[in-house]
């Protein structure tokens, strides 16, 4: 299934459906656009036609929207899980490694609207 298990099982915060652009830089200074599928308070669920590996960091760089509000959120996560997702591409879930204080409200508020 992956190789950290399954997520679900891990997971502290509720998550909410999102569809949002997301730009993540790698350790090797590579770029690569994806699409974050869920976020939470703790992290975020991307999916991606590149894999990344289970312990990896990334920058993320997350153009959010919600209500015809944009937040760019900057922030740095570390990869839990790594699975391959429908059609070929990668479903990454990484936990927020950084302070997410400038951006908090904002996902707290998003999250409580759009839970499931």
């Amino acid at each position: 299934m992956s190789e950290a298990g399954d997520p679900r099982k891990r997971r502290k915060d509720v998550r909410a459906p999102c569809s949002w652009k997301v730009r993540v830089v790698n350790a090797k200074k590579q770029q690569f656009m994806t699409k974050a599928m869920n976020i939470s308070l703790g992290g975020v669920l991307l999916t991606s036609a590149t894999p990344f590996k289970v312990g990896e960091n990334l920058y993320m760089d997350i153009q959010a929207i919600s209500n015809s509000t944009t937040m760019k959120i900057e922030v740095v996560g570390t990869v839990t899980y790594a699975a391959l997702g429908s059609g070929g591409n990668h479903n990454i879930g990484l936990q927020f490694a950084t302070d997410t204080s400038k951006f908090r409200n904002y996902l707290r508020e998003y999250v409580a609207e759009r839970a499931v």
